[in-house]
């Protein structure tokens, strides 16, 4: 995870139901869905994501789309919104979803179920070590 320095993440935590939580502190089991999962999640779920995979997104609105004719581009349109390049690799890609609060954060109160992912929480007090063993233990599967 790369902080900006000048807002650092504070709090690293995982957001889910109890039961889920319960099993990855006391068994250390994680669930994980791909890319493509999140992409294609109903629009009203909190944890859709339809840029989930993408491997390269350009702010492209307002640019020009030319095309080639006799030599000359000639412009057919104007791009509204941005340019998205998806990768079916990428959409295969497990993923291990986690919130975090920043320091300029820090004084906003909020409340789990504002969030929309689950009624429990786990805080990572060493994110990076916890980070460290779950990919280990990916690498020994």
């Amino acid at each position: 995870m790369a902080d900006a320095p000048e807002d650092p993440a504070i709090a690293v935590f995982k957001i889910g139901a109890a039961e889920h939580m319960m099993d990855l502190v006391k068994n250390g089991h994680v669930y994980m869905n791909t890319a493509a999962y999140y992409a294609e999640l109903d629009g009203t779920d909190a944890r859709t994501d339809p840029n989930e995979g993408a491997s390269y997104i350009k702010q492209a609105t307002g640019g020009t789309f030319s095309m080639e004719v006799d030599g000359e581009f000639v412009p057919i349109g104007t791009i509204t919104g941005p340019i998205i390049h998806t990768s079916d690799h990428l959409k295969g890609a497990n993923l291990f979803c986690l919130h975090a609060r920043r320091r300029s954060s820090y004084n906003q109160a909020f409340t789990l179920s504002s969030l929309g992912f689950g009624d429990t929480a786990v805080i990572f007090l060493d994110i990076v070590e916890f980070l460290r063993r779950l990919t280990a233990a990916a690498h020994r599967t």
